[in-house]
């Protein structure tokens, strides 16, 4: 919609200024200029799409097409087609902007791009990284894959450590992805020396009191990631680019449930994601931000999966500084694992 906008203004402005209309066959004025999909949000990695547009009717024009390329002034690029969709996806960052030359029944014209400002990494939202608060530190993303206008990234550091479901003052720690629970009275608790043996609806919470299952959810890193850390570490123009991503949550390799599926915009990798997108253990080494290293001082590094591992009291991890993943996984409850946050963004804007 902003971007319609910001077309239609540029069409008025240029129209006020300097009209470009040309008389068609038919009699009608006809107004082409380029659109394009990522004025503001470019980086090396994600395609650029470029659309001639005839304004008078709101399409594409049928003709002959010669496209040039622009990289900071030099061209690096020519191409002649009968498409008016022109696509680039830089491999580093510039000043980038694409000429044509347009030949329609209508006569010829010839069209100049806005620029399209590309850096050479993807950076969204801020978050506390170098432990000095009065900085500002954008969160830096790797691009792991794109197709149909969206990207699936993740963030290129660990950035804090807590546990998947929190934690000490209770030692039920049973975790779906979706969220923790509690399981029969009795289920597995006898070893954890504790008096109550709560059911899904007597839960001991952190305060002393009772309730369910579902206040277990307010503990729960999903929620962490979907409510805590989206709203504060993005704007809302960015936040409209996270896309709500239906996950499915696999069993584990030990036959363990992996629960129900969920809608997440921000969520840890799977065991299936690892390997499909990180296919190589040197593609999975991680280095935490200087914030996360604080929380832990000298242990191992780790950063966690969404899938449960040995046990339902277990989710799965991976060895930040090798890059090999534990399906036997780590207690829920540990505060000592990474979060490395993944998401699909759109790539248009």
């Amino acid at each position: 919609m902003i971007r319609k906008l910001l077309a239609w203004m540029l069409m008025l402005a240029l129209m006020i200024s300097a009209p470009a209309f040309v008389e068609g066959e038919s009699g009608f004025e006809q107004f082409l200029f380029i659109d394009c999909d990522t004025f503001l949000n470019g980086c090396a990695g994600l395609p650029i799409t470029w659309t001639v547009i005839d304004v008078m009717n709101e399409n594409a024009p049928e003709g002959t097409f010669t496209y040039r390329l622009m990289k900071d002034g030099e061209e690096i690029s020519s191409q002649e087609t009968d498409q008016p969709i022109y696509q680039y996806t830089p491999d580093e960052g510039g000043a980038y902007w694409l000429e044509a030359e347009v030949l329609t029944s209508a006569g010829e014209e010839l069209l100049f791009s806005e620029e399209v400002l590309v850096s050479d990494k993807l950076y969204m939202g801020f978050f506390e990284q170098d432990r000095n608060e009065k900085t500002e530190d954008p969160i830096e993303w790797r691009i792991l894959a794109v197709g149909d206008g969206r990207a699936f990234v993740l963030s290129e550091y660990v950035l804090k450590n807590g546990s998947y479901f929190n934690p000490e003052w209770i030692k039920y720690k049973y975790c779906y992805w979706s969220r923790s629970y509690i399981g029969e009275a009795g289920e597995n608790n006898m070893r954890t020396g504790k008096k109550i043996m709560p059911t899904p609806d007597t839960v001991p919470l952190k305060d002393g009191s009772m309730g369910t299952d579902d206040d277990l959810y307010y503990v729960h890193v999903r929620k962490w990631l979907n409510d805590d850390f989206l709203h504060s570490a993005f704007s809302e123009a960015e936040q409209e680019r996270i896309l709500l991503t239906h996950n499915e949550n696999a069993d584990s390799p030990y036959g363990i449930e992996g629960g129900p599926d969920t809608d997440d915009y921000i969520f840890f990798l799977s065991l299936d994601e690892l390997l499909t997108y990180l296919p190589e253990e040197r593609d999975r080494k991680c280095k935490m931000t200087k914030s996360a290293l604080k929380e832990i001082g000298s242990k191992p590094q780790y950063y966690w999966l969404r899938n449960n591992g040995k046990w339902r009291c277990n989710a799965m991890y991976v060895y930040a500084d090798s890059g090999k993943h534990s399906t036997y996984g780590s207690d829920v409850g540990h505060s000592d694992l990474g979060y490395r946050p993944a998401m699909w963004i759109s790539i248009g804007g």
